[in-house]
């Protein structure tokens, strides 16, 4: 699958990315555009680290819904969703007081602890997922605000 990494010696594009692997909460999406955050531009930059490499970069995504887990309700094959790239635990004290960048057990994708979403597919979450509608413009979609 090709994908767009970060490696020791700049960003890269290649074709052996891993093939996502849906859950049965999760969500199978084919990207349909990711935008670029302050996050993306410091790992770029070399200001932070990647947490390995090669390191899929990308942390705000617009996508459109290939495969529903077998546990998830609501969600449609051809759906689209933006997806929020923290995904948190909702019960720590950080999340009980609505700050979820600051929960205690937040994997973060394409920054700090799960590879990103600049990729033909992703697999996620779909508690994390939120429905747009059809007609939306991707440019915007990619950069839509998460909770």
């Amino acid at each position: 699958m090709r994908g767009v990494v970060l490696a020791r010696d700049g960003v890269k594009v290649t074709d052996d990315l891993p093939e996502p692997e849906l859950t049965s909460d999760g969500l199978l999406l084919r990207v349909l555009g990711v935008g670029v955050c302050g996050g993306d531009v410091a790992l770029v930059s070399g200001r932070r680290p990647a947490p390995s490499y090669p390191w899929l970069i990308g942390h705000e995504a617009a996508c459109e819904v290939l495969t529903v887990g077998a546990d998830v309700t609501g969600w449609a094959v051809g759906d689209r969703a933006v997806l929020e790239p923290n995904v948190v635990d909702l019960t720590c004290p950080a999340c009980r007081r609505g700050v979820t960048s600051a929960c205690w057990h937040r994997d973060s994708a394409g920054v700090i602890t799960q590879p990103g979403f600049l990729a033909e597919q992703v697999a996620f979450p779909a508690e994390f997922a939120h429905h747009c509608p059809h007609d939306a413009r991707l440019e915007d979609l990619s950069f839509a605000p998460s909770r």
